[in-house]
């Protein structure tokens, strides 16, 4: 009884602080607040954040075709909480060409285990975020964009695999690559990708792979 009643307690404090987040009344502010709203609890929040934090708002002239932006629009919009120029960009650039130009083995192992991180949260955030959808219909101003996130993180472990294994894919399988990562490269849902340029290159890497005996890694 003690433990149900403290679970029970919990969840109507999680639901209450939520409530004051919406009228401004909590220390939270900022994007945790409103990401908090857009997704309904703090962990539904941090798989939202996974796919935030892969975004660039449009143009503002793009917004303002689309949505009439003034000074007076209110925020609470998905594309309110996305960056210009989000710390993904240039980390994820980083990380590949550490991965893809390694000094040694230790480092290409390190780099490789980096990057599954990323991309695994990408392939489980859309499923996540499509469950949360039907009662959060504001997560629905991304739903492309979660769509195509959980291939682009496919996308890279399968560009992985090849690399590593010293595999070629297959002529459709970069077809098909090829043709998501050009999909996604469109102005979509006032947003644009900021992760496709590194994965273009993980992508152009294992289509040169050539069959080998174990690798001397």
């Amino acid at each position: 009884m003690h433990a149900f009643s403290l679970t029970r307690t919990s969840d109507s404090s999680a639901v209450e602080s939520i409530r004051l987040d919406g009228l401004g009344l909590t220390h939270i502010s900022g994007p945790e607040s409103g990401l908090r709203q857009l997704a309904g609890s703090e962990a539904a929040a941090s798989q939202l954040v996974v796919l935030i934090s892969t975004l660039s708002p449009v143009p503002f002239h793009e917004r303002y075709q689309q949505q009439k932006t003034s000074q007076l629009t209110p925020m609470g919009n998905a594309v309110d909480y996305t960056r210009p120029d989000p710390p993904l960009r240039e980390d994820l650039r980083l990380l590949v060409e550490r991965y893809l130009h390694s000094a040694t083995p230790a480092d290409h192992v390190a780099a490789h285990q980096q990057l599954q991180t990323p991309f695994q949260s990408w392939i489980a955030s859309g499923p996540a975020l499509d469950a949360l959808a039907p009662e959060h219909p504001k997560l629905n101003q991304l739903t492309l964009r979660r769509s195509q996130l959980t291939q682009l993180g496919q996308l890279g472990i399968q560009s992985l695999a090849s690399i590593e294994s010293h595999t070629p894919p297959t002529a459709a399988w970069i077809e098909a690559q090829s043709t998501l990562l050009k999909t996604s490269a469109d102005h979509s849902e006032l947003t644009d990708f900021v992760i496709l340029p590194p994965l273009q290159q993980l992508v152009d890497t294992a289509g040169k792979q050539v069959v080998t005996g174990p690798s001397s890694r």
